[in-house]
């Protein structure tokens, strides 16, 4: 690896350990369009894109998400704070899991503001422990292809385990139906 490709991932990882999810009370409180929408999530989420193909949010992508029942309609044009956590949930968990796990995981009935509340928690704490490994891997020379083979590893078990997790609650709601 080249000096400056280290070092692009050596900022990647060190702002991964300082930047933390966007908590609710730094969400917009006024309602935005579609537009300030994508905008806004594509700074905040930049953390998450790999490449510049890898576009994490789209107004087609909105519209399906509003069209799949996993985020209100618009009211006016205008996306509220609820629905902008929402995006961002979808968002960060779209590459691990399908829409309809998502839309599981979103769809409880539990309000929005502290499943968001939940889930920020949760990614900031992720986020600092593997940024943190990474630097800690960075500055020691440790090999990096063993450690993204260690992350993969770990990411494909914990999604397995999610699916599973949903998998028996979905047959727990059908068997009180």
């Amino acid at each position: 690896m080249g000096a400056e490709n280290k070092a692009d991932l050596k900022e990647w990882a060190a702002s991964g350990v300082e930047l933390g999810a966007i908590p609710w009370n730094k969400l917009p409180d006024i309602n935005l369009y579609m537009d300030q929408v994508i905008t806004l999530l594509g700074e905040k989420l930049s953390f998450y894109e790999c490449g510049e193909y890898d576009k994490l949010l789209s107004s087609s992508m909105i519209n399906n998400y509003v069209k799949n029942g996993l985020i209100e309609h618009p009211e006016k044009k205008k996306y509220t704070k609820e629905q902008i956590s929402r995006l961002i949930m979808i968002c960060i968990l779209k590459s691990v899991l399908s829409i309809q796990d998502i839309a599981a995981l979103l769809n409880t009935g539990e309000k929005t503001e502290k499943l968001y509340g939940g889930f920020t928690n949760t990614q900031t704490d992720a986020m600092v422990e593997v940024s943190s490994q990474l630097l800690f891997a960075l500055e020691n020379g440790d090999d990096l292809n063993a450690l993204a083979l260690k992350f993969a590893a770990e990411a494909n078990a914990k999604r397995a385990a999610s699916r599973k997790i949903l998998e028996y609650l979905g047959n727990i709601e059908n068997k009180k139906k």
